[in-house]
């Protein structure tokens, strides 16, 4: 039996074009997605961190100036070149050369200033982290505000269709992290693994949850239990919507479908 699906009049993009199209940007797209909040978010707590961490002045050489909007947004431009156009070494994005000139990025923000800001770039306020073994332990705690912001984003500027499908994706990573996966199928092999929530016909990231690892509540060799609440959490507040859920053979388990 299909249940009827009442299609809501805001399906799609809310986002409130310029009159002028010139004025539309990657910039302006970005800025729909990072918008002020996760911005003051970015700002107060690097000022924050920075600031705690310079108590010991014998410590940190250079003179720390607080961080504000333009900065950061000139800083997270940067990083987006780099993950654009890749040089071997840092300070190559900082050279005079022709070869390597770039975009004329010194006129925004120097290397040191640059390297400063990554070194104290913070979200959360260690202070209040919760230590392990604490029924509110979350592995997430330094990240976990920023993502819970940035969904809001993602669900406030589209509205789906009927049509949505859960899977799952690899976030390339090879450093040190407890919840590294290795999944020799992806072609991403090393990475977070994160269960995407999208729109089935534009592919649009509605929500996601990152993967953990094995926790302790979880049946002992029971796969049924992690598709099942994988599905579940993403879904929590569609229920009665009547919208068509479409998953592969992975989450395929009749505990899910009852």
């Amino acid at each position: 039996m299909m249940w009827p699906y009442n299609p809501s009049d805001n399906e799609g993009p809310h986002i409130h074009l310029p009159d002028n199209p010139d004025d539309i940007s990657a910039g302006f797209v970005f800025a729909q997605f990072f918008d002020d909040d996760i911005i003051d978010l970015i700002v107060d707590q690097t000022n924050l961190y920075a600031t705690h961490e310079r108590d010991n002045p014998d410590k940190h050489k250079m003179k720390w100036v607080p961080l504000t909007r333009d900065v950061l947004q000139a800083f997270l431009g940067i990083c987006i070149l780099m993950g654009i156009d890749h040089l071997p070494q840092l300070k190559m994005y900082w050279e005079q050369s022709c070869h390597l000139s770039h975009h004329g990025i010194t006129k925004y923000i120097s290397r040191d200033r640059f390297c400063q800001i990554w070194h104290y770039l913070h979200l959360v306020d260690n202070s209040t982290a919760p230590q392990p073994g604490e029924s509110n332990y979350d592995r997430l705690y330094k990240v976990r505000l920023f993502i819970d912001r940035l969904q809001h984003r993602f669900q406030a500027n589209y509205t789906s269709g009927k049509e949505i499908t859960t899977d799952s994706a690899m976030l390339p990573w090879k450093g040190r992290l407890p919840f590294k996966q290795y999944m020799m199928a992806k072609p991403t092999k090393w990475g977070i693994k994160a269960w995407l929530f999208c729109e089935a016909c534009s592919g649009y990231v509605l929500r996601f949850n990152i993967y953990l690892g094995k926790e302790d509540q979880a049946p002992e060799g029971v796969a049924v239990w992690l598709c099942q609440r994988v599905v579940e959490e993403l879904v929590a507040d569609l229920h009665d919507s009547h919208v068509h859920v479409y998953v592969d053979n992975f989450y395929t388990y009749i505990a899910l479908f009852r």
